[in-house]
């Protein structure tokens, strides 16, 4: 749990990249992750920097962390100012806040996978964007997939 933590703690909200090698194992596999990125440890630096450029002062609070065995189940909220491009997006300005549920599998004090559900219409809504663009077409289901905030 004491992994989880610190990924919320020091990587997202304190801004310590350089700390996602240390927590995240070399054989680590995200899903889902966004197409064109790595599910690998490389992808999580590509989403956190990306994160960071587009809400320069963004705070992720973990509302609650279960665990059980090898699995920690984080919780959290997160509310920032859109100030920064944003897969596409121009920056807004707008406050915008979002949830989700990210399960993290640990191995040797290591996140070794992870998964995680986001409420992604709530934010795109608070930058007054419509969650209908990111709907894929039933035929391109398996290589599009809704971002990730």
């Amino acid at each position: 749990m004491r992994a989880v933590r610190r990924y919320y703690e020091a990587i997202l909200n304190a801004r310590h990249q350089a700390m996602i090698d240390e927590l995240f194992a070399p054989s680590y596999v995200g899903y889902p992750t966004l197409p064109g990125l790595a599910s690998d440890r490389a992808g999580v630096k590509q989403i956190v920097a990306g994160l960071h450029t587009a809400f320069p002062d963004l705070p992720m609070t973990v509302e609650g962390l279960i665990a059980e065995e090898d699995t920690v189940v984080a919780r959290w909220t997160a509310r920032a100012t859109h100030r920064g491009p944003l897969l596409g997006t121009p920056p807004t300005g707008k406050q915008a806040t979002w949830s989700g549920i990210h399960i993290f599998r640990i191995a040797e004090a290591r996140s070794s996978n992870s998964g995680a559900k986001r409420t992604r219409s709530a934010c795109c809504n608070s930058l007054a964007r419509s969650h209908r663009q990111y709907r894929c077409a039933p035929e391109d289901a398996d290589r599009c997939r809704p971002p990730a905030l």
